[in-house]
């Protein structure tokens, strides 16, 4: 399978589990199917193949049982579910926040407008929180090649939130992260 069809698959998987989500306050993207979709997407595509399998696996494993993934990282990132520390996700995290910690310097007015911030500030959920929360509900397969694929991002110099960005924003017609900046 290639990789659009990966992904394609993924997101609808991932599309129904959201909008099953019920609570008093909706989220912004439950109402905006293309947004969440676009934001997603541009993560998923920074994925090599391996990744995308073991992910939808996971999802369609959790759909078989009649989990809810992304229930179950909403209500640990809300700690309704204990997420124990592991050292592999807290590895994961340290790097991740460090891409992010550069994007909020290099480019901080998209940084403000379409980023999770490493800082806890207000109603918004931190960027470490909201990976923990994601990462726990990994299989171990999927951990693995996230890891593998994290580590091997950051032995070749590249910020994958950089390039997560960047993909997305050129999805609303920007050609780079500094043009978007200087526009904002």
């Amino acid at each position: 399978m290639n990789s659009s069809i990966l992904i394609d698959e993924i997101l609808a998987i991932e599309w129904r589990m959201f909008t099953a989500l019920r609570s008093s306050n909706a989220a912004p993207c439950q109402k905006r199917p293309q947004s969440f979709q676009d934001i997603r997407a541009s993560l998923f595509e920074t994925w090599p193949d391996r990744l995308l399998c073991a992910y939808l696996n996971d999802l369609m494993n959790a759909r078989q049982q009649g989990t809810n993934l992304v229930r179950d990282k909403y209500a640990r990132m809300d700690q309704l579910i204990p997420s124990p520390v592991n050292p592999e996700i807290e590895r994961i995290i340290e790097i991740e926040t460090r891409w992010q910690q550069a994007v909020e310097r290099d480019y901080p007015k998209i940084a403000q407008r379409c980023c999770r911030t490493v800082r806890h500030e207000g109603q918004q959920t931190d960027f470490g929180t909201y990976l923990r929360g994601e990462l726990h509900g990994y299989s171990k397969e999927t951990l693995q090649c996230y890891r593998a694929h994290i580590h091997s991002a950051q032995q070749h110099g590249i910020n994958l939130a950089h390039k997560a960005l960047e993909i997305l924003l050129k999805r609303y017609g920007y050609g780079s992260l500094a043009e978007a900046e200087a526009l904002w």
